[in-house]
């Protein structure tokens, strides 16, 4: 029997349900940025493994699952126990045999991180953003929500305010939204998790990690890079890492690499995505 004290969400035109933790970002999470992952020749397909990492409630795993008709091998990955719970109750209504949830986050070794949990507006939260660093994430933040509000896909009553208005609106918000709370969570390399669940070939490696991106890759021994074949990344401060992030690509193997910002809110707060497809 699944909890109903999650909100419910009807994902697509074929009934495709999720519970969430706030209705209004798992409905913008899966119609604005789940579709960014898949571009530029990234796809997925009957019998494939996917690797999950920084999966929040799951809807990555679930678009995955719907595109290949349930035959496909989904390894998600989600570090925060509240988001954790959710991802995990997503599964479980589907298939938990072939989406396979993990209780831990990945990096560049094992050991113990503390993570900021925003209750609020979990899509935000991360190892990388705490209380030194809130009133830089709140900035990013409100330059977000301003492009996205001025392109007309969030609160589009603001958008006939004049901008003293939105701003002053959004500090409000975005203060509101910031609350956190932290949570000791375990981490461990891809490596470990190729050992252990003896994986042979991962056909698509997806990373939304808030800023970890490259721990992630960090984690990969050199002879495990040959058993993926696709990765996509959503990159943080991506204006300074995003060459960095290609070059580790290409000297693993990968021949058709794509960055690119899509959007303003993307190009506001220094976000980017990267597409890579190994040779052969």
């Amino acid at each position: 029997m699944f909890l109903t004290s999650y909100p419910q969400l009807t994902l697509d035109s074929l009934g495709t349900t999720a519970s969430c933790l706030n209705k209004v970002e798992a409905r913008y999470l899966y119609d604005h940025d789940i579709p960014n992952y898949f571009r530029h020749g990234v796809t997925v397909s009957a019998g494939d493994t996917v690797f999950d990492v920084g999966a929040n409630i799951g809807l990555f795993a679930l678009s995955a699952y719907r595109q290949c008709d349930g035959d496909v091998r989904v390894f998600a990955f989600e570090p925060i126990p509240p988001i954790f719970k959710v991802l995990r109750l997503n599964a479980e209504r589907y298939d938990p045999d072939k989406l396979k949830t993990f209780s831990i986050g990945l990096s560049r070794e094992q050991k113990t991180l503390r993570f900021s949990y925003f209750p609020r507006l979990p899509s935000w939260s991360s190892a990388y953003v705490d209380r030194s660093n809130l009133q830089l994430a709140r900035t990013r933040f409100k330059l977000s929500l301003l492009a996205d509000i001025e392109a007309g896909r969030l609160l589009p009553w603001l958008q006939r305010a004049p901008l003293s208005i939105r701003l002053f609106v959004l500090d409000a918000v975005v203060k509101w939204l910031s609350k956190i709370r932290n949570f000791n969570c375990d981490v461990r390399t891809l490596s470990n998790i190729i050992r252990e669940q003896r994986i042979d070939r991962i056909d698509l490696l997806k990373v939304d990690v808030e800023g970890g991106e490259l721990d992630v890759l960090m984690g990969i021994d050199d002879h495990d890079w040959q058993k993926i074949r696709q990765v996509v990344l959503e990159v943080e401060h991506f204006s300074e890492r995003s060459q960095g992030v290609v070059a580790l690509l290409a000297k693993q193997g990968f021949s058709r690499i794509k960055s690119e910002q899509l959007g303003d809110a993307q190009r506001a707060t220094d976000i980017g995505m990267i597409y890579a497809i190994a040779s052969g």
